[in-house]
């Protein structure tokens, strides 16, 4: 059984980041179901793995890596500069359904909503904004609701 919890917002700032996708609100990402490790430390073996397997044209969701014997092979290909595939069996089928996920794309930067900052509104265009990006005061944010305020996009256009 696969377990899947979502893409973190890391995951979709660094998606948002390499797609850049102006003129788009949105970016869907099909996420793919791939044998998953079974404990809390093999992630980044896994995701060598995996990208190995797609240099070498195989599709991850139809392998299964041998856990017993990925670390040595990832130490063996480090010591000799060179990589060749993970230990493996190819499998029939897939270990889950695909998911699609999709991110909102925001402000002038193109990124994704951050919990950590806030945004803003713009009442003209109805599209949100990073404090960061637009220089938008903490002042601001504290009586927001009785304000209007225009995005700087706007704002060069006039």
């Amino acid at each position: 059984m696969t377990v899947y919890h979502g893409i973190t917002d890391s995951t979709k700032a660094q998606i948002a980041n390499l797609l850049h996708p102006d003129g788009h609100d949105k970016v869907t990402v099909v996420v793919q179901p791939v044998q998953q490790q079974v404990n809390s430390v093999d992630c980044g073996v896994f995701a060598i793995a995996f990208a190995t397997a797609l240099c070498f044209g195989l599709n991850p969701v139809n392998i299964h890596l041998n856990r017993r014997e990925i670390r040595k092979h990832l130490w063996q290909c480090l010591s000799n500069n060179k990589f060749t595939m993970s230990p493996n069996s190819l499998v029939n089928g897939s270990p889950g359904i695909p998911k699609k996920v999709t991110i909102n794309i925001h402000c002038s930067c193109r990124m994704p909503y951050n919990a950590s900052e806030q945004m803003v509104e713009c009442d003209c265009c109805s599209k949100w904004f990073h404090q960061s990006c637009e220089n938008i005061p903490d002042a601001f944010f504290r009586n927001a609701a009785a304000k209007k305020w225009i995005c700087s996009v706007l704002k060069s256009t006039k």
